[in-house]
């Protein structure tokens, strides 16, 4: 009695199993690295946010300095599309320039100062 042996050619050689691998491998080292970024991304997103909340809020608390300057702004009427201008003056308004200095620490641990110029009264204390 004769045994037949019977080879089946259906499954995956290794070689196919090793690339697939060897591909699976970089999309998961590839996916890995976005995450890290992201994550890290978003890490330094929230501490410029807080940096920045901290400056607002200093900014408001701070000293107003007039620079002993300031502007006259002219008013005067305009055509809707801004073809024509109006010669006459409708209004003006006298305006004082200051500024106000915010200090913060940056990332680095360094003591940085910000200056804000903002208009205020003419003569007098600012915004």
């Amino acid at each position: 009695m004769k045994r037949e042996i019977l080879h089946s050619r259906s499954g995956e050689t290794l070689t196919e199993v090793t690339a697939a691998m060897v591909i699976f491998l970089i999309v998961a080292a590839v996916l890995q690295g976005a995450v890290t970024f992201g994550v890290s991304a978003m890490k330094k997103s929230e501490e410029i946010r807080q940096r920045n909340t901290q400056i607002c809020r200093d900014l408001q608390s701070a000293a107003y300095t007039d620079s002993g300057s300031g502007a006259e702004f002219s008013f005067r009427a305009i055509s809707a599309d801004g073809s024509e201008s109006g010669t006459a003056v409708l209004f003006r308004v006298n305006t004082g320039l200051g500024h106000r200095d915010v200090s913060y620490t940056d990332e680095n641990g360094n003591e940085k100062t910000v200056t804000f110029y903002v208009y205020g009264e003419a003569g007098g204390e600012g915004p």
